[in-house]
């Protein structure tokens, strides 16, 4: 019991008193991600869905999300500390609560992708980012809305903050999938956010597979789609101009290529891997089949309608002219 308490007091003082005063307590969120996040050989970091569904302290930290107090976040450190954590918490639940690919008919498998939801149903067109994720502060937040909040701290609707965008919240906040940054196996801390960050962009601009890859051969640099997509809130001045912005997270020696040779690279992105950056087969007990799309049904409908419109036709035609052909026999 002593050992426990003394653990739970470490954990704690990790966090600054700001963070515990929204009562939301994010040692429990840094328990769930230590024991179910892990990296591959491959330097890929994988969660595991299952076991965070059964940890009381996921639950627990969602619950306290709902009544947390924001107004005390007036620090960069700490509100980015928070929101980041939210956002993180909220993507996982998003594809926690929603386990199974859906269609009008019902589950129709495993869910491979955080894409995938509500993709099959017809919800007015709106994607899985802009779906209510969850409540926080006293209010619904889609994953859209609480990024485009980190976007704009001094500008948005919510609660203005009195500094900038930090552009290093897009190798922060992860969206469920494999091409997205690691997600850290800890959650981000206000007394160490800014090496947290630092870690993240190092991390994700040398990773070949997702982040960052140099061919000399061809003066080629492919990058990450998330810099072209954000591309704006690392430089307003174009996609070289972006390029050298990042070279203070690569390694030397490919920073060095890049200045040395900035006037003859291209500059090309990345495929997108949305697949999930970890199984949710355990929560979704449901046989795989052909999910058939809201839009698939809709377009076999006209066509049917069609159908049997044009064969209507043809009957009608048919009789009419029998009927002239017997018209002109009897006369």
């Amino acid at each position: 019991m002593l050992a426990s308490r003394l653990q739970l007091f470490v954990l704690c003082a990790y966090f600054s008193q700001a963070i515990l005063n929204t009562g939301v307590d994010f040692t429990l969120w840094n328990n769930v991600l230590q024991s179910s996040v892990h990296k591959d050989s491959q330097d890929q970091s994988h969660i595991d869905y299952n076991l965070v569904n059964q940890s009381s302290d996921f639950w627990t930290v969602l619950s306290q999300l709902k009544t947390a107090n924001t107004s005390v976040l007036t620090d960069h450190d700490d509100w980015y500390a928070f929101w980041i954590n939210v956002y993180n918490a909220l993507a996982v639940k998003t594809v926690i609560t929603n386990p199974c690919k859906k269609d009008l008919f019902g589950s129709c498998g495993p869910l491979n992708s955080i894409t995938q939801i509500g993709e099959q149903q017809p919800s007015l067109l709106v994607n899985v980012w802009g779906r209510n994720a969850g409540e926080v502060a006293g209010r619904s937040w889609s994953l859209d809305d609480v990024e485009n909040m980190m976007r704009s701290p001094d500008t948005n609707s919510f609660i203005k903050m009195p500094f900038k965008i930090d552009p290093r919240l897009h190798v922060c906040i992860v969206c469920a999938s494999l091409s997205c940054p690691n997600l850290r196996a800890e959650a981000y801390d206000p007394d160490k956010l800014s090496f947290q960050m630092e870690d993240q962009m190092r991390e994700f601009l040398n990773n070949t597979e997702k982040g960052l890859v140099l061919d000399k051969t061809s003066n080629t640099v492919t990058i990450s789609h998330i810099f072209k997509w954000f591309g704006s809130d690392f430089s307003k001045n174009g996609s070289l101009s972006v390029l050298l912005y990042l070279t203070q997270w690569m390694d030397t020696e490919t920073s060095s290529y890049i200045h040395n040779n900035k006037d003859v690279i291209s500059i090309k992105y990345l495929s997108y891997n949305w697949d999930l950056n970890g199984s949710v087969k355990d929560l979704c007990d449901v046989k795989s089949r052909l999910c058939v799309p809201w839009w698939g049904l809709l377009i076999g409908g006209i066509g049917l309608v069609l159908v049997i419109v044009s064969f209507g036709f043809l009957i009608v035609k048919y009789t009419s002219k029998r009927n002239n052909y017997e018209t002109v026999n009897a006369d």
